[in-house]
């Protein structure tokens, strides 16, 4: 039996994560608004090809990343999944 990789998913928000009234328009657009957890809803069958480690580090739009921010998704020597 073959063993399935680990994949590790930071939610961070932005525009992957943004949603809205209408597809077409950016009125009531808001980035940031859907969670980890919502987008892999999206994606059922990914846990049948992974298993999944996530992470909701902070749900944010894009013009709101910050220096501090990035450097939290610095990679550690020690990152135990």
């Amino acid at each position: 039996m073959e063993s399935k990789p680990t994949i590790k998913i930071i939610g961070t928000g932005g525009t992957i994560a943004g949603a809205g009234t209408s597809s077409t328009m950016t009125t009531g657009y808001q980035p940031g608004a859907l969670s980890i957890d919502d987008l892999l809803k999206e994606v059922p069958d990914l846990v049948n090809i992974a298993n999944l480690k996530v992470e909701q580090l902070f749900n944010i739009d894009s013009v709101d990343m910050t220096t501090e921010r990035l450097l939290t998704l610095k990679p550690t020597p020690n990152l135990v999944f």
